[in-house]
């Protein structure tokens, strides 16, 4: 059957994990969502990243996804009608781990579609996106699991700020919003 998109079933506010040292280099839209209440033997977390033409890139992406301190995760991978070897090296990463889910447009749809595809696929309980040319920091979804389950039961979920690192490491830049608590009617 056709995965139908997940509808929040908390609706209320928005918590900045920055404010309890949680950093998410340089994903800017590092967030979970709450999904519609899930099976209990689906993964807690799906992390979806669309790709376009990082054939070169996704796969530092899908590592800092495979190397996190929790196992129990899905990751949906989205082509979106790539012109280079991206669709490949999805497939091989998807090929070589059950948790990996390989998707693919046929034509180039933008990267709303390409999330949407992915969130459609999503089975977990929270929806955590990646772009293809980010990285997580191993601690990261453990961090956010444990934070966005703490919050009241009205939350559907959190975010992190952005830190941003040079080729060498050093970073450049943190990107904090300053937003926090309830959101919804601001949103």
């Amino acid at each position: 059957s056709t995965p139908t998109t997940p509808s929040p079933s908390r609706t209320t506010g928005w918590i900045p994990t920055d404010t309890i040292g949680i950093e998410s280099p340089p994903d800017r839209t590092a967030f979970f969502t709450r999904c519609a209440i899930s099976d209990v033997s689906d993964p807690p977390v799906s992390v979806v990243i669309p790709v376009y033409d990082r054939a070169d890139r996704v796969g530092d992406a899908i590592e800092s996804v495979r190397d996190q301190t929790v196992d129990d995760w899905e990751l949906i991978l989205v082509n979106d009608g790539s012109t280079d070897d991206s669709g490949a090296v999805i497939d091989e990463y998807a090929d070589g781990d059950a948790r990996m889910h390989a998707y693919h447009h046929d034509e180039n749809r933008g990267i709303s579609a390409a999330r949407n595809t992915g969130i459609d696929a999503a089975t977990g309980e929270f929806v955590c996106p990646l772009d293809s040319d980010d990285r997580f920091r191993p601690e990261k979804l453990a961090h956010q699991l444990s934070y966005v389950r703490s919050l009241p039961d009205d939350y559907c979920g959190c975010y992190t700020a952005g830190v941003s690192y040079d080729a060498a490491g050093t970073r450049i830049e943190t990107i904090r919003t300053g937003a926090s608590g309830d959101l919804w009617p601001e949103v």
